[in-house]
């Protein structure tokens, strides 16, 4: 039986209303784990779709 080593990366961002500023903060992520060789990458649900829990119930 072999192993195999797989790196994860977690990023935590503020998700925000503006889709292309949280764009901007995951392609900032992926570079910087690129750089360390992570193999996956676990972001925030929703990162891409401009929910914040700044939003009001009925928004």
């Amino acid at each position: 039986m072999s192993l195999h080593k797989i790196n994860i990366g977690v990023a935590q961002l503020t998700n925000s209303t503006d889709i292309e500023k949280n764009f901007n903060s995951i392609t900032s992520f992926l570079s910087r784990f690129e750089k360390e060789k992570v193999d996956v990458i676990l972001f925030p649900e929703r990162s891409l779709s401009g929910f914040s829990s700044k939003m009001r119930q009925c928004t």
